[in-house]
């Protein structure tokens, strides 16, 4: 998997991040959220890709749809793209 971009989140009990990245073989776009030990930066990205849980693209969309302002709009479209497509990547 190729990283794109990671984001970090720190709290008073420890690290967390959000690894975007591209499968290899394929070229689609994944997600992988982890725990990480906060000490390197790029081997906890390596570490959250390899082990990290998948975020499904249903689960971002819901994120989205409930920090957005313009309420379910937006994402009620970028769904229907997401359903229109020949294959659905989550």
């Amino acid at each position: 998997m190729r990283v794109i971009e990671v984001f970090w989140f720190n709290g008073f009990k420890g690290s967390c991040g959000i690894v975007l990245g591209e499968e290899d073989n394929t070229h689609d776009p994944v997600a992988y959220v982890g725990v990480i030990e906060g000490h390197d930066e790029r081997v906890d990205a390596e570490s959250i890709a390899a082990w990290g849980s998948k975020l499904r693209k249903d689960t971002a969309l819901r994120i989205l749809n409930h920090l957005s302002k313009k309420g379910r709009t937006e994402c009620e479209n970028a769904s229907a793209v997401t359903k229109g497509s020949k294959r659905a990547r989550s």
